[in-house]
């Protein structure tokens, strides 16, 4: 697209195109799974501890305490962290799936207009391009997604660990939008305690 700059791996399923699909999956606008970084996602697909995204959640204490570099207080950090991102905002969780085109801003769209995974799922192409603000290549890129067997089935794996979250719709009113400054003074308060 016009602007962008994207690098991809071409190489399908590469060690290097899943190590970045999962380094996303636990990153700070995705699930945020605190030590779950480069080094850690590469050393758990190196020793065949993880593969896709559901394999984080089956990781132990135990399996972690194996590795080289592990000791008991960063497995248990870990271990604590994965457990914290089993319960995700629906829209942190799109933009977890590595879906083409579905960033913050449209996985939040998604999120807020869909509100649950299963309905997201079964909305087509026509429904997704309809959305404000999603238009006909994100609509095509999300049913495409959701057509797949094998994201389907990754998902309905991923879903057995996950309590998806709603996420609330903004609020309408008025005042939507707009930006209030009260001025003046307020004879009992120092502008400290206002």
């Amino acid at each position: 697209m016009p602007g962008e700059a994207a690098h991809r791996c071409s190489v399908a399923g590469s060690f290097e195109q899943q190590a970045r699909k999962l380094i996303h999956f636990a990153g700070k606008h995705a699930l945020d799974i605190d030590g779950c970084g480069r080094e850690t996602v590469k050393l758990l697909m190196e020793q065949n501890l993880i593969a896709d995204f559901d394999d984080i959640f089956e990781l132990t204490k135990d399996e972690l305490l194996a590795l080289e570099g592990f000791e008991e207080t960063k497995a248990a950090k870990l271990v604590a962290a994965i457990k914290a991102a089993r319960r995700v905002p629906l829209d942190r969780l799109l933009i977890g799936l590595s879906i083409a085109h579905v960033g913050e801003e449209t996985a939040y769209l998604l999120a807020t207009h869909y509100g649950t995974i299963a309905a997201l799922g079964k909305a087509s192409e026509e429904a997704l391009s309809r959305i404000d603000g999603i238009g006909p290549i994100i609509g095509k890129s999300v049913a495409v997604w959701f057509r797949d067997a094998g994201n389907r089935a990754l998902l309905a794996r991923l879903l057995k660990h996950l309590k998806v979250a709603k996420v609330a719709a903004p609020a309408k009113g008025p005042l939507t939008g707009q930006t209030v400054v009260v001025t003046g003074t307020l004879p009992t308060l120092s502008r400290e305690e206002a």
